[in-house]
């Protein structure tokens, strides 16, 4: 079960740095639920409002950020996952010699990637968490407290990944490709549509 301490600090200090630009900085998702489970972790999703990214990217002390375009879709693709809230993504690269390499699966001296998510009309933590797509996804981390929603519990409980009712076409046919992903990674948990 993953819990405060377990969180790696390589984590921790990436988020910190974030969130001296952007304090309501989370990480969420993925990077979370592998650790909890304690499956390889492939990438760090550091989701953020737009109060100060609204056009480009600020500096972040540490780091530097470069735009991309989200992987396995195009932008506009993206979009329509997020419901025409993503304003970008940015690729962050921790140049601070203050922060350790980390490497989930090794010893290495290797980062993970981590993504910076801008959205617009950002809820407040632990609400931002009742957006993502599956349920099995929904916990995060806001640098001093780790949540996960009742439908992450459940998901637990009921050794699922349930889709989140209420999604439109377009969230659907991204969040699908995403199940054929889970899927390999969890065999025995039964998908819930």
């Amino acid at each position: 079960m993953l819990t405060f301490a377990r969180i790696p600090q390589f984590y921790k200090d990436v988020l910190a740095m974030v969130q001296q630009v952007a304090p309501e900085a989370i990480i969420g998702g993925g990077a979370l639920r592998d650790l909890h489970y304690g499956r390889q972790v492939k990438d760090i999703d550091i989701f953020v409002g737009p109060d100060n990214w609204a056009d480009d990217a600020p500096s972040v002390p540490g780091c530097t950020l470069n735009p991309v375009v989200p992987l396995g879709c195009n932008l506009e693709e993206y979009k329509e996952f997020w419901g025409g809230r993503l304003i970008g993504v940015y690729d962050l690269f921790v140049n601070s010699p203050d922060v350790p390499p980390f490497s989930f699966t090794t010893s290495t001296v290797a980062h993970l990637p981590v993504q910076v998510i801008v959205l617009k009309n950002f809820p407040d933590f632990p609400d931002v968490l009742e957006d993502f797509d599956l349920f099995f996804s929904q916990i995060g981390f806001n640098g001093d407290r780790l949540h996960a929603t009742n439908g992450f519990w459940d998901d637990e409980y009921n050794g699922t990944i349930t889709v989140r009712p209420g999604a439109d076409a377009a969230s659907l046919q991204r969040t699908e490709k995403r199940l054929d992903r889970m899927a390999l990674k969890y065999p025995e948990k039964r998908i819930v549509r």
